[in-house]
This record gives structure tokens, sequence and C-alpha cells, in this order.
């Protein structure tokens, strides 16, 4: 068993767990949805830095799901996206197991649970990055120019 299948929700055994799981599969359906919830997430995170040195990982897990919901990047298994997706919205969310406006200890478990689900999707964060730099290195194609009647 691979690291990214130990990420599937249902494992977990845990209602709330896969209540998140159907959201970010709702949220995966509709990249609009998708854009405006990793939106919310940045600006989360970005309130003061609070994911510290995750941040990187947590921006790349933003492009990655972004991407996937937009079919431009179809290279990460189901399970990864659904769960990188669940713990977005466990993220964002501010009632779920310790609500955010409990100073201190409600963002607690909001870091903790990307943190594992970063740890958890890793390999499939290394290739998207790998498949982002190669995005970049293709050169661009060049634009048709109409044919001119002879």
């Amino acid at each position: 068993m691979t690291q990214e299948q130990d990420t599937n929700p249902e494992s977990l055994g845990s209602r709330g767990a896969r209540r998140y799981e159907s959201r970010a599969r709702e949220y995966l359906a509709d990249p609009a949805k998708t854009k405006s919830l990793l939106e919310d997430a940045q600006n989360k995170a970005g309130r003061g830095r609070l994911l510290g040195g995750a941040w990187d990982d947590f921006v790349i897990l933003c492009r990655m799901v972004k991407a996937y919901a937009e079919g431009s990047y179809r290279e990460t298994p189901w399970v990864a996206i659904v769960s990188a997706t669940a713990a977005i919205l466990y993220f964002v969310i501010p009632a779920d197991l310790i609500p955010d406006l409990i100073a201190g200890l409600g963002l607690l478990d909001d870091a903790a649970v990307l943190a594992w689900t970063l740890a958890a999707v890793r390999t499939s964060l290394e290739a998207f990055r790998d498949w982002e730099e190669r995005q970049q290195q293709r050169p661009p194609t060049p634009p048709t120019s109409p044919t001119s009647p002879s």
C-alpha cells in the first residue's frame, strides 16, 4: 500500500472525514467553486502566515488541486486529490473539531490536518512540481496565422 492510499478518508472510518470527502468531490466537480475555495484557503493561511514552514507546500497543494479541477493536470491519484481538497475544506470551514474562534487552539487542528495531508501526498506534490517545471520549459506554441486565399 502506498502512502497516498493511506489518505483515503473512508479508510479512517470517520463520519466527519467522509463528510469532508463528499464535499471535496462536490467542489472538484465545479472548477469555479474549487477556485473560490482555494482563494479562501490562501487568504486564511496568509494572515500572519499561519502555516509557517509548510506555506510553500500548501501553495503547491492549492495549485495542484486547481489544475486538477480545471482538467489541465490529471497525473495525481484521485484519492490524493480528494484528500487534499478535503483537508483544504477542513482548514477553511471554521466549524470543525476545534472551532477557529477559540484563540490559539482553533487553528491547531487545522494545521495538524494540513500537515498530515501534506506528508501523505508528498509524492503527488513532488510530481506536480516537476510537471509545472516541465510546462514552464516547453516552448510556447506559435500562433497560427490565417491562410490567405491565393
